[in-house]
């Protein structure tokens, strides 16, 4: 089995969970504030930023295969969104202790592009997908303008075309069985986290 086909396969159930986190649905359906969202955003700033910070040593290293590709780093784009929707206030907003978690386990295995794969995979794929129905129901049901969704806007031309060939570098990895199975648990940890991090947000901030 290729790495994206086992990713996929194995991650199905962790990312079903992750999608069905209650915060999602109040997010969607606009029964939590802008403000729920924009504490959402600092958490992911955080999670980007050692993705990222973790991408680039390994794409200066020539390790990664083509996949910490700088069209898709997000967080200067999440920059942008947080100063839209809350000036500088949003930098005095804390990290929950599950987006701390998932940033420090990126950076504990970002030298290992295997792993690192995984967590790339598991957050950029995503947001190249279910990220724009979010994006949708960010402009519909809470009137945001495209100067606060930078987040969900990416240099990459047609969507469908780009994640194939993301998941043909993925494919590419030389990795071994054993590495395969690694990345896999890896990326079921990533959605763990997620989860765990939307439902440390939604504790802020209860249905209106």
């Amino acid at each position: 089995m290729t790495l994206a086909d086992a990713l996929r396969a194995g991650t199905r159930e962790a990312h079903e969970s992750a999608e069905g986190t209650p915060f999602v649905g109040d997010l969607l359906e606009a029964r939590v504030p802008v403000s729920a969202y924009v504490d959402l955003l600092v958490q992911y700033r955080a999670v980007y930023a050692a993705l990222e910070e973790t991408g680039r040593a390994l794409r200066d290293a020539g390790r990664c295969g083509g996949l910490a590709d700088p069209a898709l780093e997000r967080s200067a784009a999440i920059e942008l969104d947080l100063r839209a929707l809350d000036g500088d206030a949003w930098r005095d907003r804390p990290v929950v202790p599950a987006a701390a978690e998932h940033a420090g386990r990126i950076r504990a295995v970002g030298d290992r592009p295997g792993l690192w794969a995984a967590h790339a995979w598991t957050r950029y794929l995503g947001d190249l997908s279910g990220g724009q129905a979010i994006r949708v129901a960010l402009r519909d049901r809470h009137g945001l303008g495209d100067d606060a969704l930078h987040f969900y806007a990416f240099d990459v031309g047609r969507v469908k075309p780009y994640k194939d060939r993301y998941r043909a570098l993925l494919d590419a990895l030389p990795l071994t069985p054993d590495e395969v199975d690694a990345a896999v648990d890896e990326a079921r940890r990533a959605f763990a986290l997620t989860s765990a991090t939307m439902r440390q947000v939604g504790e802020r901030h209860p249905r209106s």
